[in-house]
């Protein structure tokens, strides 16, 4: 006696459609799906698509976190410019005002002695 084990006898074509009936019968979609090699190549096409989208997804939010950051910093440098501007205007206006307050105490002055 030999210790191989039995070769299985070949199945009949009956026997093969029985198979699958029960397949068709008792799997969900996916694993009917999953047998089917042209939905494995869609899927993997899929996902393909699907990793390139990420990785420009990627690369477009570090583009705007990089535009944000200038943006912040010309906002910053933006209104610190017009801050200095209006400290200038202020002062300049404050350097006027004064400069017309001493004319008006002059011409009081002279017009007291008249």
């Amino acid at each position: 006696m030999s210790d191989l084990p039995a070769q299985a006898e070949p199945k009949t074509a009956l026997e093969v459609f029985r198979e699958e009936v029960e397949l068709l019968t008792t799997c969900g979609i996916i694993e009917l799906a999953a047998r089917n090699p042209r939905v494995m190549e869609y899927l993997s096409s899929k996902d393909a698509e699907i990793e390139a989208l990420r990785t420009r997804a990627e690369s477009a939010e570090a583009l705007l976190a990089e535009a944000a950051i200038r943006l912040g910093s010309l906002v910053d440098g933006e209104c610190t410019y017009v801050a200095s501007e209006i400290r200038i205007s202020a002062t300049s206006h404050g350097d006027a005002i004064g400069r017309v307050s001493r004319a008006r105490s002059t011409l009081s002055k002279i017009g007291d002695r008249t």
